[in-house]
């Protein structure tokens, strides 16, 4: 039986690309199709105005991991906002309302294994 003794794990242009040394010597690559914006290592973003006539905006953003997902926040609103992060998964889709603070920070979201932050809406 062939183990990976080494593995390392890089993206270039939205595909990612795993390589490892055998055990036995022989090198392995694989190099998968390019996933949705929502795989694993793929950096996500979304934005909002905050309303009211105002030119700030509260702003997200996230790279999807294997059993959680931290979400970085920059509110620039006069105040709380609520959004809603849809999680997809094989069970189906969940939503989590979410208290955005006002200024800079980010939040850690658990999830399942085969479970990823799709996008994030404005209100609960």
């Amino acid at each position: 039986m062939n183990m990976i003794r080494r593995l390392s794990v890089t993206t270039a242009a939205g595909v990612l690309l795993l390589s490892g040394l055998f055990t036995g010597g022989a090198a392995a690559s694989v190099s998968p199709q390019a996933g949705p914006p929502d795989s694993v290592g793929t950096l996500a973003e979304r934005s909002f105005e905050c309303g009211g006539g105002s030119t700030d905006r509260l702003n997200f953003s996230w790279n999807n991991g294997n059993t959680s997902t931290r979400i970085y926040y920059n509110n620039h609103c006069n105040g709380v906002r609520y959004v809603t992060v849809v999680i997809d998964g094989p069970a189906g889709t969940r939503n989590e309302c979410w208290r955005v603070p006002q200024g800079k920070g980010s939040k850690l979201f658990s999830k399942a294994l085969l479970e990823s932050v799709r996008t994030i809406t404005r209100y609960c």
